[in-house]
């Protein structure tokens, strides 16, 4: 009897979902008649102390491996703990970190002498090949699709949909109901795919080793029976990892099935999609039948950047602009927001690019966001090869991943911090731009603000942030940005704690909110002193009245801490309606109203810390309440 353990270990800044990586292998060794009498396979996956794991793995004859960037050196600290001890285990790694190139391949092996075999690309046959040749006692090295100390064998054909079925699926095969009883209520998540492939060539990804390649499709009856699993067992979230779910013409089908799963047993609530590319009319098929089943999403627009030359650098010129915007309209017509996906770092990117990328972001419905995100070179992908970090000139940092936790081992990233068009210089200034507007329009601290710049005064965005971060009233906040890339480029740590709202690491947008929220009266009149002076240099400079009401309601939409009385204020415009209907392209009107602020009941928080943290969950949760109402 063959004794195998696979590990998928949990990042620690992931949801906590079902391995499903490791359960596909599981369940195609279940699967093979040769192989399900022949073989015990036991799954890992919780982030434990090193000691901790070690002791409850026992005597293994193959340790199989799933990494990514999440886990790749607590998974290869293990494999080096327990090859001290346990000589004869053929250790097995795959999964995106592990490196495909000859070159790559020799090197990380000779690095990590405790990995005997790389799996390379999608592992459910390999696997079985593998576990077959090692039960036999036949050699490994010419099985298609692995890497040894011997070389790179030939690669191996990728699955079709005829291929899926006789692997089986982890949530239908009873793998997943023996995971789920040990892990418990810790699991929120599960996580499937519908097909695998993506036809782009996007340089900055690597997804599931398979860009520019073909889709193949999973067959309907297993996705349906996952759909019924996930339901039954009433897992909240859904994230459909597809690289571009919507592709195929079945995919409102599956929604529809997942909808009718949701009406027999109020399971899942929110379901999560990376939306295919171009298409349109399908895409807005897709948002609206899960908004019909009243299922939560937010649809992401992963445009990355709106600046030609930067798209055509990372080969996604061949994605339609135009159409992404029109979905983004359509879907805040049926009342369903949206986010703009933008990453900073990315090659020919400038200062200036990305700042009017970012006002390209911004719209005028109350519900939208944007995500930044700061480029990272992944293992495999066209960005990290030399070729690429030469043309483009890409100076990186190796960047601890949650440097403030208590970890076993600490995760890194390998972060883009300059390029021959934006320098390091170039890159902390964008960096502050970026995530002072996260801030203020995401986070709300500025957000009234923010639309009577764009869409009242129909004046470029960028001017007037650039105006306010060089305000002498917003030193402190300037200063917590160098203090938040001082952090990347000396490779301590993306997110850190804030000064007096306790040790919980923070993103750079929430530490902004967070000073704001100790020093509203500070924080507001330095802004407003910097949005008036530059106000004064436009063409048409507007009432300075107005822009002082403007502020006065504002900092109202700001909950204090341990402020638990309402009050009331009088206004001679109609800030609120006004602002709900930016959208419409409403402008302002003079109309007094008086206005009373409504309490949030964590404002009673025991520490500014618990304040802070109830907060930004009501903002991320789109549960915000309103903060004022009509007298």
């Amino acid at each position: 009897m063959l004794r195998v353990t696979l590990c998928q270990f949990d990042g620690f800044t992931t949801l906590r979902a079902l391995p499903l990586a490791a359960g596909l292998l599981t369940s195609a060794v279940r699967a093979d008649p040769d192989l399900r009498d022949r073989c015990t396979v036991t799954v890992l996956t919780g982030r434990k102390p090193l000691d901790d794991v070690l002791a409850s793995m026992g005597d293994v004859d193959v340790l199989g491996l799933s990494t990514y960037t999440w886990n790749r050196n607590y998974t290869l600290t293990l494999a080096a703990r327990y090859r001290e001890t346990h000589p004869d285990t053929h250790i097995v790694l795959g999964g995106p970190s592990a490196p495909r190139a000859p070159d790559a391949v020799a090197a990380f092996l000779a690095e990590h002498p405790a990995i005997d075999t790389l799996v390379l690309g999608e592992g459910e046959r390999t696997f079985v090949d593998l576990l077959t040749a090692l039960h036999a006692g036949d050699p490994v090295d010419a099985i298609p699709g692995v890497a040894t100390r011997a070389g790179v064998a030939a690669p191996r054909a990728r699955m079709e949909a005829r291929d899926f079925a006789p692997t089986a699926s982890p949530y239908l095969d009873g793998t997943f109901d023996t995971l789920l009883a040990e892990l418990g209520s810790t699991i929120s998540a599960c996580v499937i795919e519908t097909n695998r492939g993506c036809p782009f060539k996007c340089t900055y990804c690597d997804w599931g080793q398979a860009i520019a390649s073909r889709v193949h499709e999973v067959p309907l009856d297993r996705i349906h029976g996952d759909l019924a699993w996930i339901a039954e067992h009433r897992i909240p979230y859904v994230y459909i990892v597809d690289a571009n779910f919507g592709i195929r013409r079945r995919d409102v089908g599956i929604l529809e099935e997942m909808g009718r799963q949701k009406q027999r047993t109020g399971f899942p609530l929110y379901c999560y999609f990376h939306l295919t590319k171009n298409a349109h009319e399908r895409n807005l098929a897709t948002v609206r039948t899960l908004h019909s089943y009243g299922i939560g999403c937010q649809v992401a627009l992963s445009m990355q950047a709106f600046d030609g030359a930067v798209l055509k650098a990372i080969k996604r010129d061949n994605i339609s602009l135009e159409r992404s915007l029109a979905l983004r309209q359509a879907c805040n017509e049926d009342g369903i927001p949206t986010f703009n996906e933008l990453i900073l770092g990315l090659p020919e990117q400038t200062y200036t690019s990305f700042t009017r990328s970012l006002d390209q972001a911004i719209t005028p419905y109350p519900g939208d966001t944007f995500y930044l995100y700061l480029a990272r070179l992944l293992d495999n992908a066209q960005m990290a090869s030399p070729e690429d970090r030469t043309e483009f000139g890409l100076e990186t940092r190796w960047c601890v991943v949650g440097a403030e936790a208590d970890l076993p081992v600490e995760e890194a990233e390998e972060v883009v911090v300059g390029s021959r068009a934006m320098p390091v210089d170039a890159w902390k200034r964008s960096y502050r731009f970026g995530y002072f507007l996260a801030a203020a329009y995401n986070l709300k601290l500025l957000d009234a603000v923010v639309a009577w710049v764009k869409f009242e005064l129909d004046a470029p965005l960028t001017d007037w942030v650039e105006a306010v971060l060089q305000a002498p009233g917003l030193a402190d906040v300037n200063a917590l940005f160098d203090r938040y890339t001082d952090a990347i480029l000396d490779g301590r740590g993306f997110f850190l704690p804030v000064e007096g709202v306790g040790n919980t690491p923070r993103r750079p947008e929430e530490a902004v909110v967070s000073f704001a929220a100790r020093y509203p009266e500070a924080f507001y009149a330095a802004v407003e002193d910097a949005t008036l002076r530059w106000t004064a240099t436009l063409p048409d400079s507007p009432d300075t009245s107005a822009v002082s009401e403007l502020f006065r309601y504002q900092a109202l939409t700001l909950p204090r801490w341990r402020v638990p009385s309402p009050s009331t204020h009088p206004f001679d415009r109609d800030w609120p309606a006004w602002h709900r209907r930016a959208k419409d392209g409403a402008r302002l009107e003079v109309k007094p109203v008086t206005l009373r602020t409504l309490i949030r009941e964590y404002v009673a928080a025991p520490s500014m810390e618990a304040f802070t943290t109830a907060h930004l969950a009501a903002l991320y949760a789109k549960s915000h309440p309103a903060a004022v109402a009509y007298v």
